[in-house]
């Protein structure tokens, strides 16, 4: 008996799934039609940022801590190669946005400890694209990140406090030790 009934509704079901199928496809074929004779006359689409809606800047940074030859790093979508430095130690710090940043405000916000040294809470771009301040990293060994930030856009400055006891443990950093 249940087989006397299990054809019938499995027709009825695919004629029900069938039907509301068509209509929209003659509605999609409708729009493109539509859609093709559509110009746009504003300026084009900025493109998409990276993932986390964090852009990248090109930028570098000199890093100088006074004992050795200033360190340059480039930022890659908004990261610092990372650099290792003694604990405990203050280093200087400029970073070379692009010209046209020149007057925007700049935030530099120490995240895994440590300090920025700055005369202001907001950093301002000088015109030449550069903004400068210290940062004093703490004593223990591992990360110490700086975010630059201007309220749309980010960058991290990525510290590494050296492992001088168990020097195998320190990860890559731009200026290694020898």
């Amino acid at each position: 008996m249940r087989l006397k009934y299990a054809l019938p509704l499995l027709l009825a079901g695919s004629l029900l799934l069938t039907l509301p199928a068509s209509a929209p496809a003659q509605t999609t074929v409708q729009s493109f039609d539509a859609n093709r004779n559509l110009v746009s006359s504003g300026p084009p689409a900025k493109p998409p940022t990276v993932p986390g809606g964090k852009k990248g800047v090109d930028a570098t940074a000199t890093i100088i801590d006074g004992t050795h030859a200033p360190v340059v790093t480039a930022s890659r979508k908004g990261v610092f190669q990372r650099i290792g430095i003694k604990h405990d130690h203050t280093v200087d710090v400029t970073v070379q946005y692009p010209a046209t940043s020149a007057g925007r405000s700049i935030v530099a916000e120490a995240l895994d400890g440590g300090q920025v040294i700055a005369n202001a809470r907001k950093l301002t771009v000088a015109e030449n694209g550069t903004i400068t301040f210290k940062f004093r990293v703490g004593h223990e060994v591992g990360a110490y990140s700086v975010a630059l930030r201007d309220g749309t856009e980010e960058l991290g400055l990525q510290f590494w406090v050296l492992d001088e006891q168990r020097p195998e443990r320190n990860p890559p950093v731009v200026n290694p030790r020898k």
